[in-house]
């Protein structure tokens, strides 16, 4: 874990995207299953230990650039970008550069920035709660039990995804409401 940390860059910006993914897109340029950022969210920790929190929750499907433009409006700081299984962000930020040239170059630096936090727990660090495995809805409640998964509410990536459209396609305020604060 200290060679982990060593290699970062202050401050650290931990981000997480939630998708959405349609069999026949309704949106320019996406296609069959490709799934597109509707959501992130960015905590930015300082050196000092001051942590800033940043999100974005896209309204409908096509609205990537907004969702970009947020992103780049927060993370406007150097510093490593840290992700759980960094393959799955890294994969969205290229999916977003296709879908928006003129923001590759931002993608791709926040791409070349990004470490994968799972590793040290999957490579180094083991515990016996984890059962062999190194998905955060195990490490999380070992390493920090305060801060485990609810069963409660949207909170997992495939109810994300689901909650979402509820939200878009509801013609209930009250319900699209509810879901957005679970978002």
């Amino acid at each position: 874990l200290a060679s982990f940390l060593d290699g970062l860059t202050w401050p650290l910006h931990f981000y997480d995207y939630e998708t959405h993914a349609r069999a026949v897109p309704i949106a320019r340029g996406h296609g069959p299953y490709i799934q597109v950022p509707v959501q992130f969210s960015l905590h930015i920790l300082d050196r000092a230990g001051g942590l800033t929190h940043h999100e974005h929750l896209s309204h409908a499907e096509g609205e990537e650039a907004k969702l970009v433009a947020s992103l780049a409006a927060a993370a406007g700081s150097p510093g490593s970008f840290i992700a759980w299984n960094m393959a799955f962000e890294k994969g969205r930020n290229r999916a977003l550069g296709d879908l928006l040239p003129e923001a590759r170059p931002f993608l791709d630096d926040i791409s070349e920035r990004t470490v994968d936090l799972m590793l040290p727990f999957k490579n180094s660090y083991v515990h016996p709660a984890f059962a062999g495995s190194a998905s955060i809805k195990k490490v999380l409640p070992v390493i920090c039990p305060h801060l485990s998964y609810s069963e409660d509410g949207v909170h997992d990536g495939a109810g994300a995804m689901a909650a979402w459209r509820e939200m878009v396609e509801s013609e209930d305020g009250d319900r699209g409401a509810s879901l957005r604060k679970q978002l």
